[in-house]
């Protein structure tokens, strides 16, 4: 669930966007979950880009997830996700993001 602390006044929306460059030791289990072979994008189709074709055989994504007031819903936040701006599930992102990312703190580690 999205956290509207996260939205500061007087801003409506939050949006977070990362570039990555993912590997081609990594490619397996990322093109796996975008194949759908995980159960979590099965119809989520989304395209790859390699706009780094000198770094060999690896591929571009663009993760964002944007947080917005909204006042309809029970909560009044709506969070969209989107994978190379296709819409995808939160629940995709987030695996994609454990397979890809490790957040080091001292004293702790966390996957995003």
């Amino acid at each position: 669930a999205a956290n509207e602390d996260l939205i500061r006044p007087p801003a409506q929306s939050a949006e977070v966007e990362a570039h990555v460059y993912v590997h081609p030791k990594h490619l397996d289990p990322v093109r796996q979950l975008l194949a759908g072979q995980s159960g979590l994008a099965d119809e989520a189709g989304i395209e790859h880009s390699n706009e780094r074709p000198t770094v060999g055989e690896g591929m571009m994504l663009v993760l964002r997830r944007e947080i917005a007031y909204r006042g309809t819903l029970p909560s009044g936040i709506k969070s969209v996700c989107h994978v190379n701006d296709t819409p995808v599930p939160l629940k995709l992102l987030r695996a994609i993001g454990g397979v890809l990312f490790d957040i080091n703190a001292q004293g702790a580690v966390a996957g995003l």
